[in-house]
C-alpha cells in the first residue's frame, strides 16, 4: 500500500536521498499553510496561505525512513492534510505533511537557514517549476 507525502523544504532537492527511494513527485500546493524559514523549513497553519511543494508516492518503509529523518516525534510531527495536485485538474488528495513541533518552532526564532539549505530548496523549486517568488517571499519574511 502506498501513501502520499507532501514535502516543501530540502526533501524537494532532486539531488537528495528521497529521489533515490521513489519516483519524482507531482507538483502540488497545500492551502491553509505557509512556508516559514528559521534555521529549518516549516509549514505552519495560516489562514489564506498556501505552501508549494511536491507530493511523493511512498510505501510505509519510506514513510518510516522519513519519520526518522525528520526527527519524529521530537523535531517534527507527521500530520494528515489535503494537497491540490497541479496539472491534474486540481485534484485534492489526502496526504501527510511534516510540521515542526511547538518546541522546535520556538527554538527556530531568530535563526536563518544556511546557504546550503537554501540552495537545496531552490534546486527543488527549480526542478519542479514551482514559483521561486513564493520561496523568496518566505525567505525574506524569515
Amino acid at each position: 500500500m502506498t501513501e502520499l507525502v507532501f514535502t516543501y523544504g530540502m526533501l524537494l532537492d532532486p539531488d537528495g536521498f528521497l529521489r533515490t527511494l521513489c519516483s519524482p513527485p507531482a507538483r502540488a500546493l497545500v492551502p491553509g499553510r505557509a512556508l516559514a524559514l528559521g534555521g529549518l523549513a516549516d509549514a505552519p497553519l495560516k489562514s489564506g496561505g498556501a505552501v508549494w511543494g511536491g507530493a511523493w508516492e511512498v510505501d510505509w518503509d519510506v514513510l518510516e525512513t522519513l519519520d526518522r529523518f525528520e526527527g519524529v516525534p521530537d523535531l517534527y510531527r507527521r500530520v494528515e492534510t489535503k494537497a491540490v495536485l497541479l496539472g491534474a485538474m486540481g485534484w485534492r488528495v489526502e496526504c501527510w505533511i511534516y510540521e515542526m513541533t511547538a518546541r522546535t518552532r520556538r527554538s527556530q526564532i531568530g535563526l536563518t537557514p544556511s546557504e546550503a539549505y537554501v540552495a537545496s530548496i531552490r534546486r527543488g523549486y527549480e526542478w519542479l517549476g514551482l514559483p521561486m517568488e513564493a520561496f523568496e517571499r518566505a525567505r525574506a519574511s524569515g
